[in-house]
This record gives structure tokens, C-alpha cells and sequence, in this order.
């Protein structure tokens, strides 16, 4: 008998972000770790500030999104306010 194991994407979380901030060699787009953020996770993590890269405000929308505390993703730019 032959079990087939789908592979699905892991969902970016806010871990995933803050790894690849504070450890880049291991964690970043080329990084060591097998888990490394990968350069469509890096674009798709992009949520907040979109187009400035992965920062922590994008750690914080995720969380933020988690919790439903906003109801969606990108997080909406409250700058002007």
C-alpha cells in the first residue's frame, strides 16, 4: 500500500518573520535552516507598510490578524490619522 503525503505550504506566521529579522544566516531568503523564509514568503509577509520589506509591524499585523483584531491582510496604512 502507498501513502501519498501532501506537501501544503506552511503558513507564514509572526515567528517566522522575527526568525528571519534576528537571525538572517539561519532564517532569512538564504538561509541555512530548512525552514529559512523563502523569497515569495518574504513578498507574502509584506502586510503592513506594504513594499518596505519584512519588518516587525508585519510580526505585529499578523498577530494583530490572528487575534481579529483587524479583519484582514495587508493591514490597512492609519499613518494619516
Amino acid at each position: 500500500m502507498k501513502i501519498l503525503i501532501l506537501l501544503l505550504p506552511v503558513p507564514l506566521t509572526a515567528l517566522h518573520l522575527m526568525q528571519s529579522i534576528a537571525n538572517p544566516d539561519k532564517f532569512g531568503i538564504n538561509g541555512t535552516d530548512k525552514a529559512h523564509m523563502t523569497e515569495i514568503g518574504s513578498i507574502n509577509g509584506d502586510v503592513s507598510g506594504n513594499g518596505d520589506g519584512i519588518t516587525s509591524r508585519d510580526a505585529l499585523a499578523i498577530q494583530k490578524f490572528t487575534l481579529k483584531l483587524i479583519d484582514s491582510l495587508p493591514e490597512k496604512d492609519n499613518s494619516d490619522k
